[in-house]
């Protein structure tokens, strides 16, 4: 962890600057969030970053090891079996608490896993915004040793995967009700990727 900057970055923050962050990222996205945002960033080492990328990977790749692979699919009746299903997830994501050992040592702590890009494009306009209302230098949001380029590169290539953006969309029951809906409308700024209400899709 670094309680330096942690500290550093206490001491910037005022009413009016956090208002300021507040207007701007609505304004970014073009609508009210209807949900509390997180009021500071969490800042951790480099060291701390590759030990949270690590226990990511081995998680990830405990999961989708062939043998957790059939041992998981035997549980599920087979009408619940998804045809053509590849062998790992596109997205994944592993949410960490941050705790400390019996020697004060900080240590990651598994919470929860999913399998798919919750708030990949909203994080990319809450950390963008952050960084310029507070002037935070030589700080990254990405892992990986990427840069945001980079992110919307990658980003892009896995959503689209070589087809027409006009062809692909993120398909949702009455995405303009969701809460997630920041997310959506950060993911078309982001990469044009479009939300469609699934009330409306029609099958030819």
């Amino acid at each position: 962890m670094r309680p330096d900057l942690q500290q550093q970055f206490v001491s910037l923050v005022t009413d009016e600057k956090h208002d300021s962050f507040l207007n701007d990222l609505e304004l970014d996205l073009g609508l009210k969030i209807g949900y509390r945002i997180c009021e500071m960033p969490i800042f951790v080492s480099s060291e701390m970053r590759q030990q949270l990328e690590s226990a990511a990977i081995e998680i990830l790749e405990q999961c989708v090891s062939s043998e957790n692979l059939e041992r998981t699919r035997s549980t599920l009746q087979p009408r619940y079996h998804v045809p053509n299903e590849s062998s790992v997830p596109l997205f994944s994501v592993v949410d960490f608490a941050i705790t400390r050992d019996a020697s004060g040592t900080y240590q990651p702590k598994l919470i929860e896993l999913q399998g798919f890009p919750s708030l990949f494009g909203y994080q990319y306009e809450f950390a963008t915004r952050m960084i310029k209302t507070y002037g935070l230098k030589d700080c990254s949001p990405f892992f990986g040793g990427i840069d945001a380029a980079e992110y919307v590169r990658l980003l892009s290539e896995a959503i689209f995967a070589g087809h027409d953006p006009s062809d692909v969309a993120l398909v949702e029951i009455d995405p303009h009700l969701q809460k997630t809906r920041p997310d959506f409308v950060a993911m078309n700024h982001l990469i044009g990727l479009q939300t469609v209400n699934i009330r409306d899709v029609v099958k030819h």
